[in-house]
């Protein structure tokens, strides 16, 4: 679902796979722990961590097409901003 609301201040982020901008923010968790962000568009793994600082994703964008709907012979270049 993406964001509703402001958006909070952090890093932009695009997912390799499909282009979704994404705002990226650190928080400590109380314990060590793996954890996986995935893209909610494309499901691409973006993060993987094992520790207890972990990266918060919120989707800010979605992309107009996912690489897979778009035509055969259109390459897939997203801007940064």
């Amino acid at each position: 679902m993406p964001l509703a609301g402001p958006i909070s201040q952090g890093k932009k982020f695009f997912c390799p796979k499909c282009g979704a901008l994404y705002s990226v923010t650190r928080t400590q968790a109380a314990k060590k722990e793996t954890n996986i962000a995935k893209c909610v568009v494309c499901l691409q793994v973006m993060d993987e961590t094992d520790s207890t600082s972990v990266s918060v994703y919120k989707l800010i964008h979605r992309p107009l097409l996912v690489p897979s709907q778009m035509p055969s012979g259109v390459a897939w270049c997203p801007t940064s901003l």
